[in-house]
């Protein structure tokens, strides 16, 4: 994830299909586990940690040999990357044959690596790359087929939602042209995807475009009850800021020829992995006021912290109050199998929660370091809860 960039649609999505044992019947929930940090537990503490929370789902942005190796015989599922630097070597097939033995073959099945994203907003990040976008996929792709693991580990690219360049009202959705025609790379993205049966990754993160657009209701972008927005188009009214960015890539998809515009075919073009959507990267930052050192020293830092965050208003911009509210909802919803959207009220939904710890070491704006759930102890810095069991308590 890189803030510095985002604008008023930006974040990551990916389309997964996965049998993970905390689905209900629409989705599944994991988290991204970045490490830019120097004040982090060790993987396998970690994996105790995803474990006792009942977290059976990850993604790490490698294919680091500590973290694989401390997952192995967990039973989590993990989402890997080939990163960005790699990704022009990729291009060469031997270079991708080398890379999947030697970070795939060697770990999996007891590390049950289920999905690899081959560079990571590269539109965005590395433009110079675009075009080595697909052939690297094709490639890794191969390379599993011919380890016979094609049908067990898929291959895609998360994509910045930034390359959306119209996501209001969502039937009108549709990828960006200008700077940089984006469509043809997407198309062969959308190829890809639906002649291997794989995902389309992309970034969500609503409350970038709340905090860009003043007039948006605070509760439709963290999935509260609210009055809810028409999209003139269909008349269909959206109650969360997520789903209408989901229908716009859905639609963007359809303009693409991958269904038809108002998505009622989309299933169909893009085979099953137009019925299931995981959102890979989401999440909503905390406000950190006190000195981290402090807050993670002591009970009485933590609690005092809290108490300014108590004290601050809802109505703007990152909080603990609000991060608790976005992806608890969004847990509820898909432990609950609410997963579908307005224009696809029958599609399925992951959703892998960013982050799992807070990032000290990470470029770019403050607010990028202070998406985490846990503190590096392992105490959560607000109450949520990832267990099927308490979807009912949570709803009483």
């Amino acid at each position: 994830m890189d803030l510095s960039f985002v604008t008023s649609t930006s974040g990551i999505l990916l389309l997964c299909l996965t049998d993970n044992g905390l689905a209900a019947s629409g989705g599944v929930i994991g988290v991204d586990y970045g490490r830019v940090a120097d004040n982090l537990p060790s993987p396998g503490r970690v994996v105790d940690l995803l474990k006792t929370n009942g977290i059976g789902a990850v993604r790490i942005y490698d294919t680091n040999v500590e973290v694989l190796r401390a997952l192995s015989g967990s039973g989590i599922k993990v989402a890997v990357a080939l990163p960005n630097d790699k990704l022009a070597g990729a291009t060469n097939p031997d270079v991708a044959g080398t890379w999947v033995w030697e970070n795939i073959g060697k770990y999996y099945p007891n590390t049950q690596i289920h999905a690899i994203a081959v560079g990571n907003e590269v539109f965005h990040q590395r433009p110079d790359l675009s075009s080595s976008i697909v052939p690297a996929m094709w490639n890794v792709y191969n390379a599993l087929n011919n380890l016979g693991l094609a049908g067990a580990i898929k291959v895609s690219s998360p994509v910045a939602f930034s390359a959306v360049a119209k996501s209001f009202p969502p039937s009108e959705g549709i990828f960006r042209q200008l700077p940089g025609d984006l469509q043809p790379v997407v198309r062969q993205m959308l190829d890809f995807i639906r002649r291997t049966d794989s995902f389309f990754m992309i970034n969500l993160y609503p409350y970038i475009t709340y905090m860009e657009n003043p007039g948006i209701d605070l509760n439709y972008a963290l999935g509260l009850p609210n009055n809810g927005v028409r999209d003139p188009r269909t008349g269909l009214m959206y109650y969360s800021l997520l789903d209408a960015q989901l229908d716009a890539v859905y639609s963007g998809m359809a303009a693409l020829g991958f269904g038809d515009h108002l998505g009622n075919s989309t299933a169909r073009a893009l085979g099953a992995a137009g019925k299931k959507l995981a959102i890979k990267e989401t999440g909503h930052p905390t406000r950190l006021k006190w000195p981290l050192s402090i807050i993670q020293s002591s009970p009485e830092g933590r609690r005092r912290s809290g108490m300014e965050e108590a004290s601050l208003s809802r109505e703007r911009g990152p909080s603990a109050e609000n991060a608790q509210a976005y992806n608890g909802n969004l847990i509820e919803r898909i432990l609950a199998g609410r997963t579908g959207t307005p224009l696809h009220p029958d599609a399925d939904m992951d959703i892998y929660i960013f982050s799992l710890f807070n990032e000290n070491l990470k470029e770019g704006p403050e607010v990028e370091r202070n998406f985490g759930i846990f503190y590096p102890d392992g105490t959560k810095v607000y109450d949520i809860d990832f267990r099927p069991a308490e979807v009912g308590a949570r709803g009483a």
